[in-house]
């Protein structure tokens, strides 16, 4: 949820996307993760890498349409 955060957040500061759909991005991302019971550093460095890309993804979108 941080990295996808982040994202935003950095996206909104760049003006790309808008303050409000900053919580719209975070929430898509956690609803395509699977939480993993007793994940391990490798699992949690996996997960940041690809919300961060996910996240990137979605902003991309929301700024084409």
């Amino acid at each position: 949820m941080n990295a996808a955060n982040e994202v935003a957040v950095n996206a909104f500061l760049q003006r790309q996307l808008k303050f409000t759909d900053i919580i719209k991005v975070v929430e898509k991302i956690m609803n395509l993760h699977t939480p993993l019971s007793h994940p391990q550093l490798e699992d949690i460095l996996a997960v940041d890498s690809w919300a961060r890309n996910a996240a990137n993804e979605v902003i991309a979108k929301e700024v084409k349409d």
